[in-house]
């Protein structure tokens, strides 16, 4: 659009300023702010080193995602993106799948099995379409497929001749799969499955690429033979034409309109009536059905569930990752933005906002919370790869599959919970510039939010995650995985307790460890041991754990993960002590760690006191040791949160760049808004100045 603007129109740029030029930061000059290289130089480890530890396995992945990305500027993150309406963030978005079609990412994919590693989306802005394709449309095929569909398939998928989607969702059920309506008749004498929405409710609701995207669909449906309801199993089903694109005859689908965030992604609905599919549109690697309605099974049903799994594992271990973004807007701003002069000096240059103690309980803790979430991720990921592996090779032993889930579903919400609270508490702590959209933290806020309540909401995760707790505990059942011993005697996890009194003590993350864990053990054993089995003879469990003991299992959970999450980033270091060779990396994560555990027993400290762990005073020790970790770690800052390794083409924020530029970047982009491109605001002169100039 070609701007209106007078022509006597006063325009200042930073070249009208040269003092500001010379002092400040600037993306278009090239040049890094002085604050922001001053605290470059004050790294003493090795960043690449803490990189490699972030991105695991994927680091070449991630080297290579950023190299693509860099080389290709249709790839680059957009400012006007913040500005634009939905239309043209979907165009947007399409722009970019098509360019990524031309580059080695093409190559990437088709090796690509969404075992838990990064994909190319997560480096892409906004939400593109082919992510759930190569996401969990691809986990349903590559989990549940019997060989000769799962090349058929996959060949189709990585090629990109089709665009896939997973429907599960309906209007009237989310998280309780078993209760899903939409049904898939076997007809024997076409040796096809008829699909049907029963009801209002079986539609379909909410699948991401089912909107205008996907011409086919891994679709969770109720397996019917017979008039017999065997539950829940996945077929693949077409639902627009491949040449036009159109919906098929029997499909009513569709967008379901703006979110809070994804509006570039088609999350859509769909009803079907009288859809048919040939059989071996039917996932059989777990269930099969002959050409004459014969069912047999192989394996635990559960199995089914796998795909989410999958998700679930995917949605916990990339948590760090976008609250990492978060921090580093936030972590950069911080220090290239000064205000006030509050201490006694001579000097007026007022203080970077980094260098207040208040502002460092923000940035620090949070950084703890990235490093806690990407370390303690790799115990039960590990766990949860070497599981599908052998189901991969043939094998029957799904006793694994309780304690994955147990703790897969518990992290899922744990960490979406916390990284979402913090991102918005980021956000404030930017003032008015995290308020702005090009500062990039307003879009990261949308988008994040929708992972506190898909693939499982969080309070049904949590409560999931506790049922595994309660039913071993109230068994007396002996747990074998590392991390859950302690279940096993619950009451000597605190009786002879020793009693903290010194601050030397709490300085020790052996004793943060310690403490989170008594107070896990306390509360679990108050629950079920002085809870629940007291009162099973006076009502049903059904009762005790729905309505009497439902809102304790999601504090119980919480308590629980909090411990593990401390127990498995040690146990990473622990397990990789002799490969790390950088001394001060190995302090500055323990010290993370630490202040991860101390930021946790702040919240709530009071089952610690009521079991004696605990006495008067303690809550200030809690303190003190928080201020002086947080005080040692506040040199390394920005040299932690630049090791996340996160390009400016990913991030795109106007107040969080490599140049440390906040301010010639804010008034670009204000300048460049779509309301700017004219001097008049859209009916203004209709209806406003008229009652200006006295004339209605």
């Amino acid at each position: 659009m070609d701007k209106k603007v007078s022509k006597n129109k006063t325009v200042l740029t930073n070249k009208s300023f040269p003092q500001f030029s010379e002092a400040h930061g600037s993306v278009s000059a090239r040049r890094v702010n002085p604050d922001l290289l001053e605290e470059r130089q004050k790294c003493d480890f090795d960043q690449q080193e803490l990189t490699k530890i972030f991105y695991g396995s994927s680091y070449m992945n991630h080297k290579k995602y950023q190299k693509i990305i860099n080389d290709n500027p249709t790839l680059h993150g957009n400012p006007d993106y913040y500005d634009m309406d939905r239309n043209q963030q979907m165009i947007h978005a399409m722009k970019v799948v098509e360019a990524s079609g031309k580059t080695e990412i093409i190559e990437v994919e088709k090796d690509y099995y969404f075992k838990s590693e990064l994909s190319i989306a997560e480096y892409l802005q906004g939400q593109v379409p082919f992510a759930i394709s190569f996401s969990m449309f691809n986990l349903v095929v590559t989990n549940l497929s019997l060989p000769d569909q799962r090349v058929y398939w996959r060949e189709l998928l990585t090629n990109r001749r089709i665009m896939g989607c997973y429907a599960q969702t309906e209007l009237g059920h989310g998280s309780n799969v078993a209760a899903l309506e939409t049904t898939a008749t076997f007809d024997k004498e076409t040796d096809q499955f008829i699909i049907n929405s029963p009801t209002l409710t079986s539609a379909k609701f909410w699948p991401g690429e089912l909107g205008k995207f996907a011409n086919y669909t891994a679709l969770c449906a109720r397996l019917i033979i017979d008039g017999n309801d065997y539950g829940v199993q996945f077929f693949i089903v077409q639902i627009r034409d491949k040449e036009t694109h159109e919906t098929l005859p029997g499909i009513d689908a569709g967008d379901i309109g703006p979110k809070i965030g994804y509006n570039s992604k088609d999350n859509g609905f769909i009803i079907f009536k009288n859809v048919r599919i040939p059989r071996t549109n039917m996932m059989m690697k777990y269930c099969r059905v002959d050409r004459e309605g014969k069912m047999e099974l192989d394996g635990d049903p559960r199995l089914l569930y796998s795909v989410m799994l999958g998700i679930r594992v995917w949605i916990m271990i990339s948590a760090w990752m976008y609250l990492g973004q978060s921090v580093l807007i936030a972590g950069r701003y911080s220090v290239v933005r000064r205000q006030f002069n509050t201490l006694d000096s001579d000097k007026k240059i007022e203080r970077k906002l980094l260098d207040y103690q208040s502002h460092q309980f923000k940035i620090i803790p949070a950084i703890a919370q990235v490093v806690v979430q990407n370390l303690a991720r790799n115990h039960i990921n590990n766990i949860y790869q070497a599981y599908i592996l052998d189901l991969e090779k043939g094998s029957d032993n799904f006793k694994p599959l309780k304690v994955i889930h147990h703790l897969v579903s518990g992290l899922k919400a744990n960490y979406t919970q916390n990284s979402y609270e913090t991102m918005s508490k980021l956000r404030e702590s930017c003032g008015g510039a995290g308020y702005l959209s090009s500062s990039g933290l307003p879009s990261l806020i949308q988008e994040y939010a929708a992972q506190v309540t898909y693939e499982g909401d969080n309070t049904v995760m949590l409560q999931q995650s506790a049922r595994y707790i309660i039913d071993g505990v109230s068994k007396n059942k002996k747990y074998k995985e590392d991390a859950l011993t302690y279940l096993n005697d619950l009451p000597q996890q605190f009786l002879n307790l020793p009693v903290i009194n010194k601050h030397q003590d709490l300085s020790k993350l052996e004793s943060v460890l310690d403490a989170l864990r008594v107070r896990s053990a306390f509360f679990i054993h108050k629950t079920i041991n002085d809870g629940m089995k007291i009162q099973k003879s006076k009502m049903s469990k059904a009762k005790l754990i729905n309505e009497v003991f439902q809102q304790d299992q999601i504090i119980l959970s919480n308590y629980h993960l909090a411990y593990y999450s401390v127990w498995s980033s040690c146990h990473f270091l622990e397990k990789n002590k002799d490969s790390m060779k950088c001394t001060n990396l190995k302090s500055h994560l323990i010290d993370l760690i630490h202040i991860y555990g101390l930021m946790e027993l702040t919240k709530d400290s009071s089952i610690l006191y009521s079991c004696g762990y605990f006495k008067a005073g303690h809550a200030t020790l809690i303190q003190e040791t928080l201020k002086q970790l947080i005080n040692k770690l506040r040199p390394q800052t920005i040299s932690i949160i630049e090791s996340f390794d996160i390009s400016d083409q990913q991030i795109t924020s106007s107040i969080g760049n490599q140049y440390g530029d906040i301010a010639e970047t804010i008034l670009d982009q204000a300048r460049n808004s779509k309301l700017n491109q004219n001097e008049l605001a859209p009916g203004f002169k209709e209806h406003i100045l008229p009652i200006l100039q006295g004339k209605l």
